[in-house]
């Protein structure tokens, strides 16, 4: 019968993390396929350092996870955040289920940052940059949505402007004789900020 302890330590860590016998887990113990993850606190209690199996698509995402500001970012107010362990896991894994049309080159970085005081959305996007916010990882919300949604945006901007038009077009918008994009839809968006553009 398993004590109490290794019952703690059984639920405390995740079920692909591998943890060395006898010490701690160091960078160096992790194999090719695999990636260090440091100490962190989760909802559930604190999980220690531990190699994970990459996921899907690791290679190509995890150099896109960056600290600091994105480079000229245009919204002053909103202050860059440390990523936590958990956190660029949580991303890791929304990733890892992303199709591969959305595995964008032109997407530069994805940032934590603290929200501007109004704002309500999970994440922004703009300058092949992607922002998450503290309620992008809440546990209501769907992380892998909040991604999704920030790279079709992304995606959306690296059209043609043929591809655009089509796609505008295609989709139920109108443009009107000056090249105005309007929509001729008064409710139901899937996103507040779907009534604005087609993007």
């Amino acid at each position: 019968m398993l004590s109490l302890l290794a019952l703690l330590i059984l639920s405390s860590s995740p079920a692909h993390a591998r943890q060395v016998p006898g010490r701690a887990t160091l960078p160096s113990d992790c194999t090719a396929d695999e990636h260090f993850v440091s100490d962190h606190e989760k909802s559930t209690g604190p999980v220690s350092a531990h190699c994970r199996k990459n996921q899907n698509g690791y290679k190509f995402w995890q150099p896109k996870i960056r600290p600091q500001r994105p480079p000229n970012w245009p919204i002053e107010d909103q202050k860059a955040k440390a990523w936590d362990p958990g956190e660029r896991e949580a991303v890791l894994d929304a990733l890892a289920e992303i199709p591969p049309e959305l595995w964008l080159e032109s997407l530069r970085g994805i940032y934590r940052m603290r929200r501007s005081k109004g704002l309500t959305n999970q994440a922004s996007s703009g300058g092949g940059h992607i922002v998450l916010y503290d309620s992008a990882f809440s546990k209501n919300e769907d992380l892998r949505r909040v991604l999704v949604h920030e790279l079709a945006h992304e995606k959306f901007r690296t059209l043609s402007e043929l591809d655009r038009t089509n796609y505008v077009l295609e989709t139920g918008w109108k443009i009107d004789q000056n090249g105005k994009i309007f929509s001729p839809r008064a409710c139901c968006y899937v996103q507040y900020d779907g009534k604005k553009s087609p993007d």
